[in-house]
């Protein structure tokens, strides 16, 4: 009798990386994350983590009260807004300044911002592995923002129904 074969499960954390630079300023951009994995293949993606990191050109940008900055993860490309309640919008964050007092004051950024989800149950947010885009919008910039991200994930393997399970948590509808 042949012996049977045993699939290894992903413990261990994987990263991804992404630089994103805006195609313009205040102009909503994509940037796809190629993973070597089928959309019709029954793999998720467990995301446990997000580092949102930002070079100092862009964080000077945000200078006034009308002055935003957006970054998401999504699996759709052809948005219009990165609304954080889009079925699509996978993670999102965000750095908005508020101003207090004189306008004559330093605002300190800690980087990367992290967007974290290894407390959620099973340890991270499941989605499709394919497709996964980088996404970023500003407001109020006179230039093009830049953003590098780093994902923490592990891929896990489902069954057919599992898989179908998790296609139609994606899908548009409000049930």
């Amino acid at each position: 009798m042949p012996a049977t074969t045993k699939k290894l499960a992903d413990i261990y954390a994987n990263r991804a990386f992404g630089t994103l630079v805006m195609s313009a300023a205040n102009t909503l951009t994509f940037l796809q994350l190629q993973f070597g994995v089928g959309l019709f293949q029954g793999v998720a993606m467990i995301l446990n983590r997000v580092e949102w990191s930002f070079p100092s050109g862009t964080l000077r940008e945000l200078v006034a009260l009308a002055d935003e900055l957006h970054v998401v993860v999504s699996n759709r490309d052809d948005l219009a807004t990165v609304d954080p309640t889009n079925q699509s919008i996978l993670a999102h964050a965000a750095i908005v300044p508020m101003l207090v007092g004189a306008v004559v004051n330093e605002w300190d950024f800690y980087l990367p911002l992290v967007t974290d989800f290894s407390s959620l149950p099973g340890g991270g947010l499941i989605i499709p592995a394919n497709p996964i885009y980088l996404g970023m919008t500003t407001a109020g910039f006179a230039a093009a923002a830049t953003t590098q991200a780093v994902l923490y994930f592990t891929f896990k393997t489902l069954t057919d129904a599992e898989y179908i399970e998790l296609i139609q948590t994606i899908m548009p509808a409000n049930i």
